[in-house]
């Protein structure tokens, strides 16, 4: 961090209070972190094999007033608890789901995330691929997901 704050202060970045700007500075740095973890942790959810700890590592990951949002089918979900029910209805639903980064977009605590998630659903014995392009909106604060929007 010392040589970030060298960095800010020499080339003249910020008009904020140095510590101001490092806080600032220091989200922006952890967000695609925390997010990237919790991208691992939601692919392993995405499997045919998936439980119940491998949601409970992704709700880690997350604030415990945290709010999911899906404006398409109007859904929002409040709080961890209720995030983690939402999940654990679906595991074991899909299989080999992955998600393939497309481009990013990061702004103190926020990422904004194109992608392809890909994954199988079972028809009768056979798994199906599919494919779903989608937009994540991801506020962070505090080394925690406090927020999600999800457009697909």
């Amino acid at each position: 961090m010392k040589l970030l704050k060298i960095l800010l202060i020499g080339a003249g970045l910020s008009t904020l209070p140095i510590g101001m700007a490092l806080a600032d500075e220091e989200q922006a740095l952890g967000a695609p972190c925390v997010v990237e973890a919790y991208l691992r942790a939601r692919e392993a959810t995405l499997q045919a094999e998936a439980s119940p700890s491998d949601v409970d590592r992704l709700i880690a990951l997350v604030a415990a007033d945290m709010v999911y949002e899906h404006p398409r089918v109007g859904i929002t979900i409040t709080g961890a608890d209720a995030f983690r029910d939402g999940l654990s209805a679906f595991l074991g639903a899909t299989d080999d789901g992955r998600y393939q980064v497309i481009d990013y977009l990061v702004s103190a605590g926020t990422v904004a995330i194109s992608l392809n998630r890909k994954f199988k659903v079972r028809d009768g014995e056979e798994w199906l691929p599919r494919s779903v392009r989608q937009l994540i909106v991801f506020e962070v604060k505090d080394g925690k997901i406090s927020r999600i929007i999800d457009y697909w």
